[in-house]
């Protein structure tokens, strides 16, 4: 898929899902075995800058909000 689309940033398939969860906060669910959706806006030096972690359909982040919070950010920094 990220070959197909071109993706131009790291890809995270195939990772050890618990590894991830503690570095990076996201629930794990150990029963299933795997990571619930998590969205992360980082800075331009990977800094995690915000997280949205969400177990169902609603909560997680949409274009919109995260191009309010980048702005936001920006202008912060201005």
């Amino acid at each position: 898929m990220a070959a197909k689309h071109d993706a131009r940033f790291p890809v995270g398939f195939g990772v050890d899902a618990v590894e991830i969860s503690s570095e990076t906060g996201c629930f794990y669910e150990a029963g299933k075995g795997f990571l619930h959706a998590t969205g992360f806006i980082l800075d331009p030096d990977g800094t995690i800058v915000n997280g949205v972690y969400s177990t169902g359909p609603l909560g997680r982040l949409e274009a919109t909000t995260c191009l309010s919070k980048i702005n936001w950010e920006r202008d912060q920094r201005a």
